[in-house]
């Protein structure tokens, strides 16, 4: 397994995801976990092998029975997205509470979206604000963006946008994209900040770059509309528009 890594990584031998494959899958045959999880990994992103989603979910399943906490998050998100199996909400729930009680964080924040939305357990935001706190006590740059969230909605919270904002921020110092995006927004309409069109400019910029959907829609309003002390450009907005439909906006 530990040379599968080196071939898929580079690291020592010239870079092989094929043979990476072809080793993974020699020790998952000698039932090592870990080979038989990123064996499953490199079937779900095509990783030296053609992209097989089913192949990828039966390993995952595999893994997970021998005791591989990652392997029952990844099954999760493959039942909540209906990737390599039928979509079953219910069933990515279940899986995401065991992989939290197994100590996985990302599972908490999972689950909190879970609670947040109604996806396979009974909408509960107080639930789902409580396991986003608990998963941001941990480090979790996305839980402290989802909480911002609730703060700034009052969805599980009493709403506070200045909490909102303080939460972003720390989110955004943690690495995370999105949080770009919720502020920007903040300042877009003055909501626990001061109204600042030229900031919220300045972080759906940043936020395009790393390939937000949202930044780059937001980025073809203001050049649509001249906001944030830039000319109005409507040809520009239209391809910022159009990238960020082909990163999945559907606003």
């Amino acid at each position: 397994n530990n040379l599968a890594i080196l071939y898929e990584n580079g690291k020592g031998v010239e870079k092989d995801e094929v043979k990476a494959a072809q080793l993974y899958r020699q020790a998952g045959n000698m039932d090592h976990v870990n080979a038989i999880f990123s064996l499953a990994l490199c079937y779900a992103s095509g990783c030296g092998v053609s992209k097989d989603g089913v192949k990828a979910v039966r390993l995952y399943q595999l893994s997970m029975d021998m005791g591989h906490v990652e392997a029952i998050f990844n099954l999760a998100v493959c039942y909540a997205n209906g990737e390599g199996v039928s979509k079953d909400e219910m069933k990515a729930a279940q899986l995401f509470q065991k992989a939290m009680d197994k100590g996985h964080v990302g599972a908490i924040n999972n689950l909190a979206n879970c609670y947040y939305f109604g996806q396979g357990v009974d909408k509960d935001r107080m639930k789902a604000a409580q396991l986003y706190q608990e998963t941001m006590e941990k480090g979790n740059s996305c839980a402290t963006s989802n909480l911002g969230c609730c703060f700034q909605y009052g969805h599980g919270v009493e709403k506070n946008k200045e909490k909102a904002v303080k939460l972003y921020r720390k989110a955004i110092e943690m690495g995370d994209t999105v949080s770009k995006v919720r502020l920007g927004i903040c300042y877009h309409r003055g909501e626990g900040v001061v109204k600042d069109e030229t900031e919220a400019l300045s972080l759906f910029l940043q936020a395009a770059e790393e390939g937000d959907a949202y930044a780059l829609h937001n980025l073809g309003y203001y050049r649509e509309y001249g906001r944030g002390g830039i000319q109005v450009d409507r040809k520009k907005a239209i391809e910022y528009y159009k990238k960020a439909a082909d990163r999945g906006s559907r606003i």
